[in-house]
């Protein structure tokens, strides 16, 4: 499975879960949020096409945009 270059850095939160399964989808955006507390919401409106405004919605953006290039469907 590959992922979008710009989120490779998310490849070691995604260790030993699979992107197919629901669970471990759920488990990897909470694993992505915890990982992006620090980083700021325009940061990471450049890793994704959107208008998010909070914290939350931008990290289950860049966690789903990195699923659909794993798993190469919707996430």
């Amino acid at each position: 499975m590959s992922a979008p270059d710009d989120l490779e850095f998310l490849s070691t939160s995604a260790a030993g879960l699979d992107l197919s399964d629901p669970e471990d989808r759920a488990a990897f955006r909470t694993r992505v949020a915890d990982r992006l507390k620090a980083t700021t919401v325009e940061a990471m409106r450049g890793w994704v096409a959107g208008s998010m405004r909070d914290r939350h919605t931008a990290a289950r953006a860049v966690a789903d945009a990195y699923i659909a290039k794993a798993t190469g469907g919707a996430p």
